[in-house]
């Protein structure tokens, strides 16, 4: 895994790869890529930069701002709704992404790297203290 942050670009790489693999429909690729040009043009983002917390803990106010802007501009409650499906599966994915990195290790908060160093560096022997506490080892 790479320690690299995943930016947009990296999830849109990703959704080409479903549609050449024929995992996903060009039309929904298409739809879903509109619904993040969108929410990244709300948020004066670009497709270079970074996820970060508008995609992940901001993710439902962001959609909430996505809507309030949709109803500024006179789109219909279907067309809300469509672009909101059409922007889920981005989140998703992201969180697949992270959920992986997380237990490859990848991303983690400085201390939570210094600690499994330590450990890495110092093993931990289990089987005394199981065996004192009585636990079948």
């Amino acid at each position: 895994m790479s320690t690299q942050p995943t930016t947009y670009q990296h999830l849109v790489d990703i959704q080409e790869r479903l549609v050449q693999q024929g995992v996903l429909k060009v039309q929904t690729a298409a739809n879903r890529a509109t619904a993040l040009r969108m929410f990244l043009k709300l948020n004066k983002l670009e497709l270079g930069d970074p996820v970060g917390r508008e995609f992940r803990v901001s993710f439902n106010a962001q959609c909430q701002a996505l809507v309030e802007h949709f109803k500024e501009q006179g789109k219909t409650p279907r067309n809300i709704g469509n672009s909101l499906s059409a922007l889920r599966p981005w989140r998703t994915m992201l969180v697949s992404l992270d959920t992986d990195r997380a237990i490859a290790g990848d991303n983690l908060p400085p201390f939570n790297q210094a600690f499994r160093s330590v450990l890495k560096d110092h093993p931990v022997k289990l089987k005394f203290p199981a065996q004192k506490a009585e636990f079948p080892f």
